[in-house]
């Protein structure tokens, strides 16, 4: 965290706590501990947060910006106050995570669901392996030498090794195979380039799953309380990206193109992902989380979620 960053602190009551973090646990699948040291089943008098002072700036906007102002009107007015709490404990998460990691050395990213970083990660690596698979010819009954190579330039995890792949059986059988299993719906080369440009129409925050968990989880809140029906609203994708440049994961050029945001949401929408950041507290959650937490738990290998790699 930088030394010059002016924070702000605030006792909230207990009862209103509960009521912000109905949001956040809902949209952003952010608990408690997010937030402070809960401890189970504990209740507080009061819970003392943190957040940066330019977040109260971004709350301007809601008044400031016609289009933004124009959006939020069918919103409650206690509502819309709620919604602003919570972008201000999402703040406070990452300035938490961020002093956790300089004291620590973990990383915000640990706190993602790591099926979803898979999801959005590994399967565009995939994509782009198949085709290599695909396009490169096979020298049949000869060695088609394949040399691997890790880490390099790091010294003491620097490793190669060097393999005939007689008949080319590492691209034509195994990773051919390892792809296909994982990719489900991809059966050809123009299917994985037509995914691939998918990819690359999405924007540069598709290459960001922690942005992807706060851009889609902004997104479907502020369609609940505006009852917004269409599909990329324009003052929704302000409010996303002003925020995503208050977490300075876009800049202030990217912040002025709702487009960016508006393309990622849409490609999320098609391939039906809707990321999440994983709970802290197992006790802590519900019912239908804790059985939707069970059912992924026990979900077999070699499937589509990547457990395999988990």
């Amino acid at each position: 965290m930088d030394e010059n960053t002016r924070l702000l602190q605030y006792d909230m009551d207990w009862e209103t706590f509960q009521r912000v973090l109905y949001y956040t646990k809902k949209y952003y699948g952010m608990d408690a501990p997010y937030f402070y040291e809960a401890i189970p089943f504990q209740k507080e008098e009061f819970v003392t947060i943190f957040f940066r002072t330019e977040i109260l700036l971004f709350d301007r906007l809601f008044d400031e910006d016609k289009t933004i102002a124009k959006y939020i009107e069918p919103i409650a007015d206690d509502e819309r106050e709620m919604l602003l709490w919570v972008f201000k404990f999402l703040d406070c998460a990452f300035l938490r995570a961020e002093i956790k990691e300089q004291a620590e050395g973990d990383d915000f990213s640990d706190l993602m669901d790591i099926g979803e970083y898979y999801h959005q990660t590994m399967r565009r690596e995939l994509l782009e392996l198949y085709l290599f698979c695909q396009e490169t010819p096979v020298r049949s009954k000869m060695t088609n030498e394949v040399i691997l190579t890790i880490n390099k330039g790091v010294k003491n995890f620097h490793r190669k090794i060097i393999i005939p792949n007689y008949s080319n059986w590492m691209l034509r059988s195994a990773l051919s195979n390892y792809c296909k299993e994982h990719l489900g719906n991809i059966h050809s080369a123009e299917d994985a380039r037509r995914e691939l440009k998918r990819y690359q129409k999405a924007g540069r925050t598709s290459s960001n799953p922690i942005a992807d968990c706060i851009i889609y989880g902004t997104y479907a809140m502020f369609k609940d309380a505006a009852k917004d029906k269409k599909a990329t609203s324009t003052g929704l994708c302000k409010i996303i990206t002003n925020y995503l440049c208050h977490l300075d994961m876009i800049t202030e050029d990217e912040a002025v193109d709702e487009q960016l945001v508006a393309g990622r949401i849409k490609y999320m929408l098609k391939m039906d992902k809707k990321p999440r950041f994983t709970p802290m507290s197992y006790s802590e959650m519900n019912e239908a989380e804790r059985a939707e937490l069970e059912k992924t738990l026990r979900r077999p290998l070699h499937n589509t979620r990547f457990d395999d790699l988990l």
